[in-house]
């Protein structure tokens, strides 16, 4: 399947994490994204990169980067540096994470110390471009390679102008980005299954293949707005009324067992969670984790002498997904508005949830077996729990049954079909 958003946000990445657990291949195409793609991921393209495609191989790691005879490189952490007799010749980007020490970018410096080039390299370890600069050290002329090295693209910066050069370096002119981009879609319509995640990447799209489109929807709202383009609608959430013609696929609920050390989660815009001393008394043996956006007040803080609590003031939410997806429960107990749409994130994910009645932050929730009417409740209700861990299956499934969580194998008979009705076009 071949995925085209504008750029990666929330739905490309459930879309990549479900395609994973489905263990079929899929690549992303942005529409949106002229620089900064040596931070693409495997698997990820766009405009410049598309014809460079090379599903092989590993990124680059620092002290494998070609170089002449005796010139050295070194590394404090964070950066690499390349030496010839003591003279710096040029500084390494390392991709993220830094630890990994795999190189994004290279700056290459002349003999007074002044950058003339910097080089890419992609997520599968070859130089993929070279940003030529001028005296005030901006981007002129760019060029990109095969993973031969054999030049393939050239773009004119300041005359906005890219030339493509075929097998028999044959250049055909495009007059700027946007005539290059059409371009590409035009080819990739011809060759793939194309999902399209944003209506106005359907303008960039010829009509004539629209049995070829498939759309992927917040709500019946955007889906009615598109339908008569595409072939199908897929809508990312629960089905708000009977009539919608739609198919509706919400999060993707996974088996998860309890662990030997189970995992709790809370994310507050307010130092007033409701029980938490108690819950932290009653089970030492689970770490309940509570993050915040900002610094958090005493009432937090002064709880930190429990070792079973762990404080993140400032959470990211990249950081809050990783601690998410080894959660055990995520507890909607907080005073104060939600913060990241985290009980959904957690819901979403097939992670059982808690609740009190007269905090909930979603009017939905309040049909669960597990919004509690006390704090007593909620902690006799995990105590069972932990007791018998049986029942946390049964609980998360009915949890998915009464919110409409979809499961894992609803998605796999969606996109078989689709790609069994693709290869029958």
């Amino acid at each position: 399947m071949f995925v085209i958003a504008k750029r990666t946000d929330d739905r490309v990445q459930k879309i990549k994490d479900i395609f994973q657990k489905l263990d079929k291949s899929v690549t992303v195409f942005y529409i949106d994204c002229f620089d900064n793609f040596d931070s693409l991921e495997q698997g990820e393209s766009t405009a410049l990169t598309y014809f460079l495609m090379k599903n092989e191989g590993q990124p680059l790691f620092f002290n494998n980067l070609p170089l002449p005879p005796y010139w050295e490189i070194t590394t404090d952490g964070l950066e690499g540096y390349v030496y010839d007799q003591g003279k710096k010749k040029a500084r390494i980007q390392f991709r993220q994470p830094h630890s990994d020490r795999t190189i994004a970018r290279v700056y290459w410096y002349d003999e007074v110390g002044k950058c003339i080039w910097i080089d890419y390299y992609s997520a599968y370890g070859w130089k993929i471009c070279r940003d030529f600069l001028d005296e005030e050290e901006k981007t002129v002329l760019r060029t990109f390679y095969n993973s031969d090295g054999r030049d393939l693209l050239v773009e004119w910066l300041q005359q906005d102008k890219i030339a493509y050069f075929d097998s028999q370096k044959n250049p055909t002119i495009y007059p700027n980005r946007h005539s290059f981009l059409l371009k590409v879609l035009e080819d990739i319509v011809e060759r793939e299954n194309i999902l399209i995640l944003g209506e106005e990447i359907l303008s960039l799209l010829p009509s004539s293949k629209k049995d070829n489109y498939y759309y992927l929807a917040n709500d019946k709202t955007e889906a009615d707005k598109v339908a008569d383009q595409v072939s199908q609608v897929l809508v990312l959430s629960p089905r708000s009324s009977e009539d919608s013609p739609y198919k509706h696929l919400y999060g993707c609920a996974l088996d998860r067992p309890v662990p030997v050390k189970p995992q709790a989660m809370i994310i507050t815009n307010s130092e007033w969670i409701e029980g938490l001393e108690e819950l932290l008394l009653h089970f030492p043996e689970i770490d309940f984790h509570v993050g915040a956006l900002t610094e958090m007040g005493s009432r937090l803080t002064n709880l930190s002498v429990y070792s079973n609590l762990y404080l993140y003031p400032g959470m990211s939410y990249d950081f809050f997904q990783e601690l998410l997806d080894k959660s055990t429960f995520y507890l909607d107990i907080q005073h104060d508005i939600e913060i990241f749409e985290s009980s959904s994130c957690a819901v979403e994910k097939g992670i059982l949830l808690y609740t009190l009645h007269h905090l909930t932050h979603h009017e939905k929730y309040k049909k669960l077996e597990t919004c509690c009417d006390t704090v007593d409740t909620l902690v006799k209700n995990l105590r069972q729990i932990l007791n018998c861990p049986q029942l946390y299956g049964r609980l998360v499934a009915r949890q998915s049954e009464q919110l409409e969580i979809a499961r894992l194998e609803d998605y796999r008979t969606l996109f078989d079909r689709w790609e069994k009705k693709c290869d029958c076009l």
